[in-house]
């Protein structure tokens, strides 16, 4: 009976893992000069302000830091105070099993986009892209990641504790965080990037 039970449980957790790799979505047209093949994860956010206050947001580590729900995420980077091409940054989760992983921004158009490629970690080899396009007196913040799940540990997390709906939680109270501060801070200000 006892290997009865191994055998159901084995079966289970490689259907619960390797399924995972069924669900994989095209990407899209506007990313393939990337030469990505995997998953697709997109979020959009319509937001009351102009470009430029929007990207200083994301770019300025200190706003941006506080843009992720407490006790969730944390991030840091290696250099400057802003993103710059070869700006690295790390980002660490704050659950029970902590998992972290280091990006390197690789292209960076001011007011318009934002690209960082994960180095290693979960997402290993994958995109992190933000993209910001104005609107009259809006500006529309896309969040992509671009992915896959490296490694069985990594596997095994992501399915048991659902990382995609987790993600997709993060993501959307990071956007309407951004949202918030952006729409009720007048104060900041745009900062050219070097």
């Amino acid at each position: 009976m006892g290997n009865k039970n191994f055998s159901i449980f084995y079966f289970t957790l490689s259907l619960l893992l390797f399924t995972q790799g069924c669900n994989k979505h095209v990407v899209p047209e506007q990313y393939r000069y990337l030469n990505f093949k995997g998953r697709v994860n997109q979020h959009k956010k319509l937001i009351k302000a102009k470009p430029d206050a929007v990207f200083t947001m994301i770019t300025d580590i200190d706003i941006f830091k506080t843009l992720y729900p407490t006790g969730f995420i944390e991030v840091s980077q290696a250099s400057s105070d802003y993103l710059t091409i070869g700006t690295l940054r790390n980002t660490q989760t704050k659950y029970i099993v902590t998992l972290n992983w280091d990006s390197k921004v690789i292209e960076l158009i001011e007011n318009k986009k934002i690209v960082l490629q994960f180095l290693n970690g979960i997402f290993q080899n994958g995109y992190e892209i933000w993209e910001l396009e104005a609107c009259d007196d809006y500006t529309e913040v896309g969040h992509t990641v671009l992915y896959n799940i490296h490694g069985f540990f990594y596997s095994l997390v992501w399915s048991l504790k659902k990382g995609e709906n987790r993600h997709d939680y993060l993501v959307e109270e990071t956007l309407n965080s951004l949202k918030r501060k952006a729409e009720t801070n007048s104060e900041i200000k745009h900062i050219s990037v070097p």
